[in-house]
């Protein structure tokens, strides 16, 4: 109500028209800004940016997503961009991907190395 939405009359608990209600969402909605292949935007410089170097790193945050975090090449800030780990080569594209505290590929990110099962017993 602070920001201009008007309810139907004064009576609380306040009612407000549906349709008041989505213009008023519709004017009020930041814009989005999709980005492509390799991109993330930058909040503080208010744009879609190429992280400096090309290169970011993946923070897991589960077993299925994590984040990937760069550097803006203008302003010097963290950027990042939410992504499920299958999506990783599409989402990162030319861009060089750091895994945890060594370097790896695309490839190695999208499909973790799987162990061998010890043939020990452990008594």
């Amino acid at each position: 109500m602070r920001k201009g939405l008007r309810p139907v009359d004064d009576r609380r608990p306040y009612v407000f028209a549906g349709a008041d209600v989505r213009d008023f969402i519709e004017r009020h909605n930041k814009p989005f800004h999709p980005t492509g292949p390799g991109e993330v935007f930058c909040v503080a410089c208010k744009r879609v940016i190429v992280p400096a170097g090309d290169e970011v790193e993946f923070v897991p945050l589960g077993p299925t997503n994590g984040n990937l975090i760069g550097t803006c090449p203008n302003c010097s800030r963290q950027v990042w961009q939410r992504v499920r780990v299958a999506d990783i080569t599409r989402k990162a594209r030319h861009l060089k991907v750091r895994y945890e505290d060594g370097a790896a590929t695309l490839h190695e990110i999208a499909e973790p190395a799987r162990s061998e099962p010890s043939s020990e017993v452990s008594a």
